[in-house]
């Protein structure tokens, strides 16, 4: 198995099209496999949804590399519950985490499912710190990252807040300049899981990517609800 990685970028860089041009797809997964994918295929390794994903898009992203060491920046919203002490109902906001994690792929579905979900477990504090002790000085994080926001209509239409889709104008400093190649953000929202992914290696290879990734979630889907026992890993005991 190939243990070499792209952790700098160098064998993406190999393939923009133009340094400039973001291409953009999108990945949706309708109503039903949504409901299946957040609720049902957690079972089957006991994982969380960020062990799932990550495991789609590595494959995705070997089909388009060929490698099967993948480095990826990870961001996340840093609401999830890291200390049981600390009680953050109260706060407004995201304590925003960023930080690279290495993904390996196994020979196997179900043994890349399991190797990627313990990788994640040994993450300290979920990223958060990672900024603080190394900071983001120079480029030194991976070219390529990923974040899913989560569920935007937990509450079952009732919430008193709504997403909308109107142009909120620039978010950021035209001065800010990105050095990812690809960027994948997605969340949940209306019930469907989406996915928009943005990349410089063109239109073509932008698009590819994304029908493979969502290719690959059906796959996982189909393959945990297969199963017909649920099996521990090292992190859970």
């Amino acid at each position: 198995q190939n243990v070499l990685s792209d952790y700098d970028g160098k064998l993406l860089e190999g393939m923009v099209s133009n340094e400039d041009a973001l291409n953009y797809a999108t990945v949706e997964l309708d109503k039903e496999q949504t409901e299946l994918l957040l609720t049902k295929s957690n079972a089957a390794y006991n994982t969380q949804i960020n062990d799932l994903l990550l495991t789609a898009f590595s494959y995705a992203l070997r089909e388009m590399t060929c490698e099967t060491v993948i480095h990826i920046t990870l961001e996340g919203h840093g609401r999830e519950e890291i200390d049981a002490s600390i009680d953050i109902n109260r706060t407004v906001g995201w304590f925003t985490t960023i930080y690279p994690v290495r993904i390996e792929l196994q020979d196997k579905l179900d043994a890349s499912i399991k190797y990627i979900k313990e990788t994640l477990r040994q993450i300290p504090n979920k990223g958060i710190g990672y900024g603080a002790l190394l900071g983001y000085v120079g480029n030194n994080l991976p070219k390529i990252s990923f974040n899913y926001l989560g569920q935007f209509d937990k509450d079952g239409g009732k919430e008193t807040w709504n997403i909308v889709d109107e142009d909120s104008g620039n978010t950021l400093a035209l001065e800010n300049y990105d050095s990812n190649i690809i960027n994948v953000n997605g969340l949940t929202i209306a019930g469907k899981m989406q996915f928009t992914v943005a990349s410089k290696l063109g239109v073509q290879n932008t698009k590819h990517l994304a029908q493979v990734f969502k290719g690959k979630l059906q796959e996982i889907i189909n393959h945990t609800l297969s199963q017909t026992r649920a099996y521990l890993t090292v992190s859970d005991v």
